[in-house]
């Protein structure tokens, strides 16, 4: 996608220095997990050593008023590619959202 930047850890350090030094005073990151991490539950949504994870406590350690928004949903984590959990031929509401509150939970407190 036109405008957007797919950086390493390191690179995304370098990247939130500049950032900051522009006065610019938020992110919003994607994930791009490899395909030998991807499950039908999405649980590397929940390691809290996942790169989602790691990416926001760099940007916090840095600048802790940068304003980090992320992507929750499962897609990136999912061997299916789907924002939810199948089952069968469906996508499972229910164990979804459990999994999409614990992320939620879990990226917001990797900074706290």
């Amino acid at each position: 996608m036109p405008g957007y930047f797919r950086f390493s850890l390191d690179l995304l350090k370098a990247e939130i220095l500049e950032l900051k030094k522009l006065e610019l005073r938020s992110v919003l990151l994607f994930v791009k997990v490899p395909d030998n991490l991807k499950d039908n539950e999405g649980k590397e949504a929940l390691n809290p050593q996942g790169l989602m994870q790691r990416a926001v406590r760099a940007i916090k350690e840095i600048d802790p008023e940068m304003m980090v928004m992320t992507d929750v949903a499962l897609d990136p984590y999912s061997s299916y590619g789907h924002d939810g959990i199948v089952s069968g031929q469906e996508i499972v509401n229910d164990p979804t959202v459990d999994v999409l509150a614990k992320n939620v939970s879990l990226t917001r407190t990797s900074w706290s």
